[in-house]
Formats: structure tokens, sequence, C-alpha cells
């Protein structure tokens, strides 16, 4: 389970909460991916999304700014 920051100080809007901040509805999912950043690929878990963004999950860090690719199997399409 992932939890999101009440608020976001670095944003300097107070305590206005993520979700009313958001251009786009945010769907939860649950979809392994398989993540890529420069020689490295491993894997991670898609947990929700929408037009603009993804949150993934994964035991390897990566810096902001560093490039990532994910490739996404849906489940019972059986293609990518």
């Amino acid at each position: 389970m992932t939890t999101q920051p009440e608020k976001d100080v670095a944003q300097g809007n107070g305590g206005s909460k993520p979700a009313d901040r958001r251009r786009q509805p945010r769907f939860d999912v649950d979809v392994p991916v398989r993540l890529t950043s420069g020689s490295l690929s491993f894997a991670g878990l898609l947990c929700d999304i929408c037009r603009d963004a993804a949150w993934v999950e994964s035991d390897r860090l990566c810096a902001v700014g560093e490039p990532v690719a994910i490739v996404v199997e849906l489940p019972g399409t059986g293609a990518r």
C-alpha cells in the first residue's frame, strides 16, 4: 500500500491534498512491470496511473530526473 503526503511543502500549496491538485483522474491498479534504467533492468509494480503520470514501486531507487523505461504487460491482453 502506498500513502501520499497530506501536503507538499516544496510546491508551497499549504495543506491541499494531492487528489485536489490532480488534473486527471487516477486509477488504482496492481500490474507487474519491468523497468530499465541505463544498463539495469529490474521488476516493479504499477500501483496507480493517469493520463500524465504513473506510480511504480520497486526495490531500486531512481534519482529525480533519471530516465526510466517501463514495460507493461496488461492483464488479459497477451501483448505489451
